[in-house]
């Protein structure tokens, strides 16, 4: 798999990924730290996977130029993609030894028309 050059990616690319590095800030400045970003297990992708005290909050970042509050972007993380994302996570912890932590499931959603993040702890489980 190559890497994403971001001058030529597409347009939904470049937004996502310009949404994990805000999110990646943001969460940087609540004093979490980064452990991965777009961790692949198989076909499986886990955005971001930040680490904050005894907690590993696995985010799923969705950006978007404009939010419709209609049709909030967590809604595209049905339950297909939340069981890929458990899934995924349970891996990553057993690879990394992560046994007496909390694993905690989040949803970033990124305006970047507007410059916002409305972050969403918990905001699915197993």
């Amino acid at each position: 798999m190559g890497t994403l050059n971001l001058k030529n990616g597409s347009c939904s690319q470049r937004d996502g990924a310009r949404g994990e590095r805000i999110v990646l800030w943001y969460l940087r400045f609540r004093g979490y730290h980064l452990l991965a970003r777009n961790y692949m297990v198989g076909h499986r992708e886990l955005d971001l996977v930040m680490r904050k005290r005894n907690t590993v909050a696995f985010i799923e970042v969705k950006s978007r130029r404009n939010i419709n509050p209609a049709m909030p972007p967590r809604l595209n993380v049905d339950w297909r993609k939340q069981r890929n994302i458990i899934s995924a996570a349970k891996t990553y912890a057993s690879r990394n030894g992560l046994t007496r932590v909390v694993l905690r499931f989040d949803i970033a959603e990124v305006d970047l028309g507007r410059h916002r993040v409305n972050y969403i702890e918990n905001a699915f489980s197993e």
